[in-house]
């Protein structure tokens, strides 16, 4: 029981191989799910965001892959993690499906899109979600350094 509490908390494999290695095995759990859709990865290394900023950037990676496989029909997905410009990383997962329905024509019940704005916003960073212009979603957060994150 203390495992599986212990394991929602932390993402298998994060502390042991990185935030790298992490995501590829999030990604490879998806491509075995549904092989048809491509899922590329690229993380940078040494982002020192520490171990409360791997574990949200993450987990904000984990609920986009969700959404978007589960929501938008997508044929691709990318994910990047990057140095930011001021410093800690820029998360972002874009793919090419059906995107966002507009405001208001579904009940709001996006609890995973809430909890990664929370979880973003406690380390000092912020979420962008939205429509991509040639079709698809958008998801982007920035992360603070964690010598910038908030406490």
């Amino acid at each position: 029981m203390t495992r599986r509490v212990l394991a929602r908390l932390r993402p298998p494999g994060l502390s042991d191989l990185g935030l790298g290695a992490a995501l590829d095995n999030l990604a490879a759990f998806w491509r075995s799910r549904r092989p048809e859709v491509t899922i590329a990865v690229t993380v940078a290394p040494n982002l020192g965001l520490g171990e409360a900023g791997d574990t949200a950037a993450y987990r904000v990676v984990q609920e986009s892959l969700s959404n978007a496989i589960r929501h938008g029909s997508p044929r691709a997905i990318t994910v990047t993690v990057t140095p930011a410009p001021t410093g800690g990383a820029e998360v972002e997962v874009m793919d090419d499906g059906e995107g966002l329905p507009p405001e208001g024509s579904v009940p709001n019940t996006g609890y995973g899109l809430r909890g990664m704005a929370e979880r973003v916003a406690a380390l000092g960073g912020s979420l962008e979600v939205g429509n991509r212009p040639e079709g698809g979603v958008r998801v982007r957060a920035l992360l603070a350094p964690a010598t910038q994150q908030a406490a």
